[in-house]
Order: C-alpha cells, then sequence, then structure tokens
C-alpha cells in the first residue's frame, strides 16, 4: 500500500530496511503471534524491520513492517507493487538478479543498486549512475528523524497495526515539518 504516493515528488525511490528494537513492554504472546505483529528474533534481540522507500525529497512513499529476522529482500519484495513507474536506488543488500528481474516484471523504471563483491563505486560494472546512488543518503536522513521520536526508536506498541499508524503520523509531521 503506497501511504503518501500521491505527494511524491520525482521517479527515484531511495530504500533501506532499519531495525528498531522491540521495548521490554511490547513482547507479549506467543512465539506463533509474534511474527503476525512483526517482531522476530535477531542479532540485537527482538526487534522489528522498518522497511522505507523516501521520493526525492527524502519523505516517505511507503513502508511495510516485518519481523527484524528477515532479509532486506524479503521486505522489498513485500513492497515490489510500490515501485512501478519508479526508479528503484539501494545498497549492496538488494543486489540479486531475480529481485531486478521481478522490479522489471511489476513495471519498475530501473534500479541502481551497486553490485556486491567490487570494492569501491569506481569498479561497479557499468551500467552505474553514481549520481544516483550517491543520493541514498535520504533514505537514511529519514531513518534518522523518524528515530528522533522516542516511541518508534524503543518499540513499546503491542501490535504491528497501532506501531504503523504512529510511523504514519510521524511521517506526517515529518512532511510538514519540511515543506
Amino acid at each position: 500500500m503506497v501511504w503518501f504516493g500521491k505527494k511524491a515528488r520525482g521517479v527515484l525511490r531511495h530504500v533501506d530496511g532499519s531495525y528498531i528494537k522491540l521495548h521490554q513492554h511490547g513482547l507479549q504472546g506467543a512465539e506463533s503471534e509474534r511474527e503476525k505483529q512483526a517482531i522476530g528474533l535477531s542479532r540485537g534481540g527482538m526487534t522489528t524491520k522498518l522497511m522505507a522507500a523516501v521520493d526525492e525529497d527524502g519523505l516517505l512513499y511507503d513502508f511495510v513492517l516485518c519481523a527484524g529476522n528477515f532479509h532486506d529482500l524479503t521486505a522489498a519484495r513485500l513492497m515490489l507493487e510500490s515501485f512501478r513507474d519508479t526508479h528503484l536506488v539501494g545498497d549492496k543488500g538488494f543486489d540479486s538478479l531475480a529481485f531486478r528481474q521481478e522490479l522489471v516484471a511489476h513495471g519498475a523504471a530501473g534500479s541502481t543498486i551497486p553490485r556486491k563483491g567490487f570494492q569501491t563505486l569506481d569498479e561497479q560494472p557499468q551500467p552505474f549512475d553514481r549520481q544516483t546512488y550517491a543520493k541514498r543518503h535520504l533514505v537514511e536522513n529519514f531513518f534518522q528523524r523518524m528515530k528522533a521520536h522516542k516511541r518508534l526508536a524503543l518499540r513499546a506498541d503491542k501490535t504491528a497495526s497501532s506501531f504503523a499508524g504512529f510511523i504514519t503520523f510521524a511521517a506526517l509531521l515529518d512532511r510538514t515539518h519540511l515543506a
């Protein structure tokens, strides 16, 4: 579901994921129920993964919540419809031929994802647009602004829907603040 798609600027969508550590009071229920609430056990303990796509202004375009033990590609596949007619910009975590093919099949205009196995961006095989990739900091800046909200930085919400609601609210505040 695209939350802010009508207000998005440009065709670039900078995508990344961020772990959000679960507050001790946010944990509830049986293990089988945790994944439904976007809670999973990762190296850092119980976490939620927030996968976000931002537009060319660094404002939220779409997001998805999943358990913290999900890989970035798994989470990004949940957002494939959001990338129709857009150009995805991601880090090496999205480097997969199958994922690139899925993007094209879902109508994405293209992608700028560095290939694994190359030490520097200068060594990347062509076509790789270094200037487009350099703007990927916008998604990192978005996470930094969102985690300034204590409720988002330390997930204490027991349900994924209430946590998603607060993310939406914080993104709306961010949009009005930056506008």
